[in-house]
């Protein structure tokens, strides 16, 4: 088992490679990034890239009732600064950095962006939207 925890006012940030596992802990385990507490999984969806080396992304979207700052400042805590690009009222971490093959979004929900294609919404509350992403080479 691993786990790996990181004091934050807000929670704790954790990455458990342990069962049981709630299904959205699952999925960011899957991505290798830590849960955020109280997310709603909006969707998952995959894009087909092509050309040489055809290669395929897989993202799902999430929301929260937290502010965009508040969930930066947890991840900054748990992540690190190393991969972070600030975006206005939110930001992305891209690992690794230079050819990123994990990458994870914070917006706030008024911000366009490709969870607005999934079925189910954003709760009323919603205030921020987490979009966790891989990169993979189609086989």
């Amino acid at each position: 088992m691993l786990l790996v925890e990181i004091p934050f006012p807000l929670a704790t940030c954790t990455i458990v490679d342990a069962q049981p596992m709630d299904a959205i802990e699952a999925i960011f385990h899957k991505y290798d990034f830590p849960t955020f507490p109280d997310l709603t999984h909006l969707c998952q969806q995959r894009v087909y890239m092509a050309g040489k080396g055809t290669r395929h992304i897989t993202w799902d979207a999430f929301a929260s009732e937290a502010a965009p700052s508040i969930i930066v400042e947890y991840y900054r805590e748990c992540l690190g600064k190393d991969g972070f690009s600030p975006e206005t009222h939110g930001g992305t971490w891209r690992f690794p950095e230079e050819k990123p093959e994990r990458v994870l979004s914070i917006m706030p929900v008024q911000a366009d962006g490709p969870y607005r294609s999934c079925d189910r919404k954003p709760p009323e509350s919603t205030r921020s939207i987490i979009i966790i992403s891989t990169t993979q080479e189609v086989l």
